[in-house]
């Protein structure tokens, strides 16, 4: 099991992983409320080494494409966390066969965790 720490805050996430928690996960909403952007964000918890840490993507399929490859390529392991919708199935299915790790986030119901599994998600939210 791993426990994360789902915040926008990269004080409190580093502190979370000195504490031992696995990992982080957090939104643009959360970037926001702490005045921060999801790159300055992203690079300031990468230098702890966490297990786990994503980076959600947003906009169209390309852009979402454009963000992901980018974030793979600065942040090797990262798992790119995209929204459950025709257009992020259709990204994780082309992430997945890159080798990239997905995390489905807003899944409310088994059939939504299916078609995402089938996708290819790794991760589930």
């Amino acid at each position: 099991m791993r426990y994360l720490i789902d915040t926008g805050n990269s004080g409190q996430a580093c502190e979370a992983l000195e504490m031992g928690l696995s990992g982080v996960t957090s939104n643009p909403a959360m970037y926001a409320k702490n005045k921060t952007t999801i790159q300055k964000f992203v690079k300031d918890v990468f230098i702890q080494k966490p297990m786990f840490i994503s980076a959600e993507v947003m906009g169209s399929l390309e852009e979402m494409e454009q963000q992901a490859k980018w974030f793979a390529k600065q942040y090797p392991g990262i798992v790119i966390k995209v929204n459950f919708s025709g257009e992020g199935l259709k990204l994780t299915r082309k992430l997945a066969q890159k080798g990239i790790p997905v995390a489905i986030t807003l899944i409310f119901s088994v059939e939504q965790a299916s078609l995402a599994m089938q996708a290819g998600a790794e991760y589930l939210f």
